[in-house]
């Protein structure tokens, strides 16, 4: 993913919560909240809908810049 990445979490930490996710059985391990949480609406929003946010905030996978 381009751009910067202020909730990157260092290895160990990242580890930890694996860990603890799979110990627990939960169906789906996800970390950081504000990154789960983005991609929960991007998930329960119209496909059409989170595409253009995808594009316009510049993650898009065709390298193109988002246009208007």
């Amino acid at each position: 993913m381009p751009g910067p990445k202020p909730w990157e979490w260092p290895p160990e930490r990242a580890a930890k919560v694996i860990k603890r996710g799979i110990a627990a059985n939960r169906a789906r391990i996800s970390f950081p909240f504000p990154l789960n949480f983005g991609t929960w609406w991007l998930a329960v929003l119209p496909a059409g809908v989170s595409q253009w946010l995808i594009e316009r905030l510049g993650f898009n996978h065709s390298g193109d810049t988002p246009h208007d």
